[in-house]
C-alpha cells in the first residue's frame, strides 16, 4: 500500500510534465509481446513496463505512453531485450530482429538488434550514439597511456575530438552526458581524491537523477564511501545503522565535505544502503528500518521514490515473500496454479536440448522417493520443450506434474530464470523458501530439510 501510494502521487506530478511518445514497427518475432520498460531510477535498478502489446502476424506493432524526461529504455521483444534512448514528445519507427545462435538460456537467450527508421524532434539518438563511438575508440586506442602512464592531457584531447564530433550538444542532457563521462575518467588517469571529484563535478550543481553518466560517475565514486572511509569506523558505523535514519544523518554529518549539501549527503547514504542490504555484517533488517524512514520522511520526493524502490527491489524473491503467481497446464490437461501449493514445494525449469537439466531431474526423482511426504515437486518446461520433457517424464517413470510454461515467457523474467536448470524452494501457501535453490549435488536436499524443519517448529 504504502508504495502504491507514493508511486500514485509522483505519477500525478510526473503527469502534468509528461509527453507521449509514440513507438511504431516491425519485429522478427511474431505474435510475442513487445514492452518498453524504463528503470524507475538509476539507483535501485527496479524496473518498470511503461508501455506493452504483442506484434501482429507480421509482427507489426505501435505503442503510445507517456513519458516525462530523457531516458534509457529496454525495449523487449519476447524476452530478448535491446536500449534505446527515448525523449519526451517524440515519435519513433523501428526495426527489430534476433540474430540466432546457440543459447546457454532461454531468458537471454539471442541479442535483439535494433535500428532506428525514423525519429522525430531533437538529433538526441545521434548525438549521444556518436559520443560513445568517439569515447570508447578514444579510450581502446589510448588505454595504456591512459590508465598506466596516466597522461592527462589526453582528456583534453578527447574533450575536443568530442566537440568537434558534436559542436552544438541537442540539450542540455547531451551536454551533461558528455560532461560526465569525460569526467569518468579522471578518479584513474589525474589520480583525483574523492573529495576533489566532488568538488569539480558534484558540489553546488543540480543532482542530474535520470543521467546515467552523471548517476554512473556518482556510484562509481561514493558507492563504497561508508565502508571504505576511516572518518567513519566499521563497528561504529555498523551501530549507527542499527540504531536508525536520524543517527545515520548525525554520523555522516561528521564529514564536512557534504557541509551545505543535504540533497546530495542524504543521496550518497541511499547509494550505500542500497549496496549494504545483503551484506553480511549488517542486518537487513536494521537496513530495511533505515530506507523505510526516509522513505516515510525525507525531504525530497526524489529519496523517498529511490528508498522505496531500493526495498521493493531487495526483497523480489526474498525469503517468506509472494511467489509469482502463475497458472500453467500439465502434462495430462489439468490446469495448476501457485495458490495450489499448499505445502512446501520444490519448482524446477528446464528447457529444450539441456542435457544437464536431464540429468538433474534423474537426480531429483532419487530426491522424490524420499521427500514426497514432505514435498510437493512440479517442473515447468518451455513451450518447445515440452513434447519432449512429455516422453522423458513417461520414459522415466517421473510422476510429479510436468507443466507447460507455453506463452507465458514473462514468468521467466518473474522468477529470475536465467540458467537452465534452475530451482526454486517454496513455503506453504506460495511464499518463497529459497530462490533460486542449489541442484542436487550442491546440498539441495540438506536446505530442502532445513525449511521443512523450520516449518515444523512454528
Amino acid at each position: 500500500m504504502r508504495g502504491i501510494l507514493l508511486f500514485l502521487m509522483l505519477l500525478s506530478a510526473l503527469l502534468l510534465s509528461a509527453e507521449e511518445v509514440t513507438i511504431k514497427g516491425v519485429s522478427s518475432l511474431p505474435g510475442k509481446p513487445i514492452r518498453v520498460i524504463v528503470q524507475s531510477d538509476l539507483v535501485s535498478g527496479l524496473e518498470k513496463t511503461i508501455a506493452q502489446t504483442t506484434t501482429d502476424f507480421k509482427g507489426s506493432f505501435e505503442l503510445k505512453f507517456k513519458l516525462d524526461d530523457i531516458a534509457y529504455a529496454s525495449i523487449a521483444a519476447g524476452l530478448h531485450r535491446t536500449e534505446m534512448l527515448l525523449s519526451p514528445g517524440n515519435s519513433y519507427t523501428i526495426q527489430l530482429s534476433v540474430k540466432h545462435f546457440e543459447p546457454v538460456s532461454y531468458y537471454d537467450a539471442e541479442p535483439l538488434t535494433l535500428n532506428v527508421l525514423q525519429h522525430s524532434g531533437e538529433n538526441l539518438i545521434r548525438q549521444v550514439e556518436d559520443v560513445n563511438i568517439v569515447y570508447n575508440a578514444f579510450v581502446m586506442q589510448h588505454f595504456n597511456a591512459l590508465y598506466r602512464l596516466n597522461r592527462a592531457a589526453l582528456l583534453d584531447t578527447l574533450r575536443q575530438v568530442i566537440a568537434t564530433t558534436v559542436p552544438v550538444p541537442a540539450n542540455d542532457f547531451v551536454k551533461a552526458y558528455i560532461q560526465y563521462k569525460l569526467a569518468s575518467l579522471e578518479p584513474l588517469v589525474k589520480k583525483m581524491t574523492k573529495q576533489q571529484i566532488f568538488e569539480s563535478h558534484f558540489k553546488s550543481k543540480q543532482v542530474l537523477y535520470n543521467n546515467p553518466e552523471y548517476m554512473g560517475l556518482f556510484k562509481e565514486v561514493f558507492g563504497s564511501y561508508l565502508l571504505n572511509n576511516k572518518k567513519f569506523p566499521f563497528t561504529e558505523l555498523l551501530q549507527t545503522v542499527f540504531e536508525g535514519m536520524i543517527s545515520l544523518n548525525t554520523f555522516i554529518s561528521k564529514d564536512l565535505m557534504f557541509k551545505g549539501e543535504d540533497r546530495l549527503r542524504e543521496l550518497l547514504i541511499l547509494v550505500n544502503l542500497n549496496g549494504l542490504y545483503h551484506h553480511p555484517s549488517f542486518s537487513s533488517g536494521s537496513v530495511k528500518n533505515v530506507l523505510d524512514a526516509y522513505q516515510k520522511s525525507s525531504v525530497f520526493p526524489e529519496h523517498r521514490l529511490i528508498a522505496d524502490n531500493i526495498l521493493t527491489n531487495q526483497q523480489k524473491l526474498a525469503f517468506g515473500t509472494d511467489a509469482p503467481k502463475f497458472e500453467l497446464t500439465d502434462n495430462e490437461g489439468k490446469r495448476h496454479s501457485v495458490s495450489d501449493f499448499k505445502g512446501l514445494t520444490l519448482l524446477s525449469f528446464v528447457q529444450k536440448d539441456c542435457r544437464v537439466c536431464d540429468k538433474e531431474l534423474l537426480a531429483i526423482k532419487e530426491l522424490h522417493s524420499s521427500q514426497q511426504a514432505n514435498f510437493q515437486f512440479y517442473t515447468i518446461a518451455t513451450k518447445d520443450a515440452f513434447p519432449y520433457y512429455k516422453s522423458f517424464f513417461a520414459n522415466n517413470k517421473i510422476e510429479w506434474p510436468l507443466l507447460n510454461l507455453g506463452d507465458d515467457i514473462l514468468l521467466l523474467e518473474a522468477y529470475n530464470i536465467k540458467v537452465y536448470p534452475d530451482f526454486m524452494l517454496l513455503l506453504p501457501d506460495g511464499k518463497i523458501g529459497m530462490a533460486p535453490a542449489p541442484p542436487v549435488d550442491q546440498n539441495l536436499e540438506y536446505h530442502m530439510n532445513r525449511l521443512k524443519r523450520q516449518v515444523v517448529n512454528q
